[in-house]
């Protein structure tokens, strides 16, 4: 599971042409949170993609959100992650959150129009 997270994240960095010196790439993205399919967030954030991190550890952090509303870190143990080359989006989906009812969320990350 490991290997084709961090194979996903690279992609999507790559295709963005961001570096990830040293396993960590960084940079402002559009990200959209979605709860029970319900767009609920919208902004600009920064979001860190770790690619040694082991994968009961956050792989993906999102700045710039309120923790307490919202999942701002993420680990492919818990999630699932998808590269869509077509569109440039990478999404984390969650299927059951207790922090969100127990409804199912994702984020949908893209660059910055």
């Amino acid at each position: 599971m490991g290997d084709t997270a961090n194979a996903m994240m690279k992609a999507f960095l790559d295709k963005n042409e961001i570096t990830y010196d040293l396993g960590v790439g960084k940079e402002k993205f559009l990200v959209n949170y979605y709860i029970n399919h319900d767009l609920v967030e919208s902004s600009i954030a920064t979001v860190t993609f770790y690619m040694n991190n082991p994968e009961y550890v956050d792989t993906i952090t999102i700045g710039e959100f309120d923790s307490h509303k919202y999942h701002t870190g993420f680990s492919q143990r818990y999630q699932e992650y998808k590269f869509d080359e077509l569109h440039n989006t990478f999404t984390i989906h969650g299927e059951s959150s207790q922090k969100h009812n127990n409804m199912p969320f994702s984020v949908v990350i893209q660059p910055v129009p």
